[in-house]
């Protein structure tokens, strides 16, 4: 069932790398290197590298069997059933470390973009970093207290890497929730701006389902509500399987780990790619191409606070062209009126 799974979840993403292999070429490859481009990269490829180690572990050893708590005192060091327990060690740590990383590394991408989206607004930026470091030390702490063989603090877990029944480690879906509750407010105050922006009234009560309904959303704006609409189901879905097995002490618990991983891969470089592409588009324009093609005039700015903080980006700007970033922050804001 172990290589059933790990095989599964690695076709799955290698087909995505090859259905969006034109896209990565040319909004990444072509880019720059920055933080978001090597993140992007190392939630791609190192996840297919973890899942290939997975499926060979899964195929060729039996480590998941084996108990953490045998004494290996009394074991002769150059006997075979040493060397596969300290291999069995080896790729637990691995497999373990490589979980969380993948993860965060996911996560962490997708936390650029939302702070992107918000201009980088330092009560952002402090939140979500704060709950990131926090996400970062419970995973690590959880993992490393599990692959050691387990403490009663944790729920008496003393294996998360094999198929025993004593595993309980509990996975969190904080930053999939965070992701969509910022989008959502995002979504809702800036749609609110443009009714006014508009001459029209400002909506008393505005949901999550209306902001799909709603006239001026702009396609930023649009993406990355469904966008954080689809990783929240997406991640709860797959974290809510993984701890039904948890709990239940099914025998095939581990089955959710290479979909954990493949999960958190496709969908955060998925949301990238297509935050990507949005902003490559308008990239190609010059700022007062972009201008035109914005439904809020300037003589609105006493009446939208958000557009004099776009005319002061427009005077410090040094070259007539605009950052990803500066898009990211004000496409929604603009709406296409051709």
């Amino acid at each position: 069932m172990n290589q059933g799974s790990a095989t599964a979840a690695l076709t799955w993403v290698v087909y995505d790398v090859f259905l969006s292999l034109d896209r990565e070429i040319l909004s990444v490859w072509g880019a720059s290197w920055s933080i978001s481009k090597v993140l992007f990269l190392l939630s791609r490829y190192h996840t297919i590298l973890a899942l290939g180690f997975f499926l060979m572990e899964a195929i060729g050893t039996k480590h998941f069997t084996l108990p953490l708590n045998i004494d290996t005192q009394h074991i002769p060091i150059g006997s075979g059933f040493y060397a596969q327990i300290s291999n069995s060690i080896a790729s637990r740590w691995y497999l373990g470390l490589t979980e969380v990383f993948s993860i965060l590394t996911g996560e962490l991408l997708i936390l650029i973009r939302i702070n992107a989206l918000y201009g980088w607004s330092r009560k952002i930026v402090v939140l979500t970093l704060f709950l990131f470091c926090a996400e970062t030390v419970i995973g690590l702490v959880t993992t490393i207290q599990s692959v050691r063989g387990g403490w009663k603090g944790l729920m008496g877990s003393t294996g998360i890497l094999n198929c025993a029944p004593g595993q309980a480690n509990i996975p969190d879906v904080n930053v999939a929730r965070i992701y969509l509750g910022l989008i959502v407010r995002k979504a809702i105050t800036s749609t609110r701006d443009i009714e006014v922006a508009y001459g029209r009234k400002g909506l008393p009560k505005f949901g999550f389902l209306a902001a799909f309904k709603s006239s001026p959303m702009t396609p930023t704006l649009y993406l990355c509500l469904r966008d954080a609409a689809l990783y929240f189901v997406l991640v709860f879905g797959v974290l809510l399987v993984n701890l039904v097995l948890i709990i239940m002490h099914d025998r095939y618990a581990q089955l959710g780990t290479p979909w954990l991983l493949g999960t958190y891969s496709v969908a955060s470089t998925r949301i990238f790619l297509n935050l990507k592409d949005l902003t490559q588009h308008h990239n190609e324009m010059t700022w007062s191409e972009f201008q035109l093609n914005s439904a809020i005039e300037f003589q609105t700015r006493s009446e939208l606070g958000a557009s004099h903080e776009m005319a002061r980006t427009v005077r410090n700007m040094r070259s007539d062209r605009v950052s990803d970033d500066t898009l990211l922050h004000h496409l929604p804001l603009a709406t296409n009126t051709r």
